[in-house]
């Protein structure tokens, strides 16, 4: 796969993120994600979400829970036709990052995985100790 097409699909990734999370534009996730897109869940795949309404439906609910959350993104890495890039986020008076890896076909995100710093988060909400 030629420097141009992984250059696009990293733009396509940043953009997404930008426009969708950032400034809330829901709207427009068929520009950046697929018709029959699919986020594959870390631990259990019977909980993977199918389709843009589904998942659209699911960036609105966590956009919902943390409507003052900002992604900055910290690097990214991109190779054929798959986009890696790590994410601080900030909201709530919480500050967590997530990995995510999204897989670009025709333009679109068609697939994507998220891995989200859970312990920090539950450390940060006071549910489970810090240790040192």
């Amino acid at each position: 796969m030629s420097d141009d097409i992984v250059t696009g699909n990293k733009a396509l990734v940043a953009q997404s993120i930008e426009v969708l999370w950032n400034q809330g534009a829901l709207d427009r996730a068929g520009e950046f994600l697929a018709a029959n897109v699919r986020r594959h869940h870390e631990r259990d795949p019977d909980a993977d979400l199918h389709g843009l309404e589904v998942v659209r439906d699911r960036l609105a609910n966590l956009r919902r829970a943390r409507p003052d959350s900002r992604v900055e993104i910290v690097r990214m890495f991109g190779e054929g036709d798959r986009v890696m890039v790590h994410l601080r986020s900030q909201g709530g008076g919480l500050v967590w990052t997530v990995t995510a890896f999204a897989r670009v076909a025709d333009g679109r995100i068609a697939e994507f995985w998220l891995i989200a710093d859970t312990l920090g988060l539950l450390q940060q909400q006071g549910s489970v100790r810090r240790f040192a």
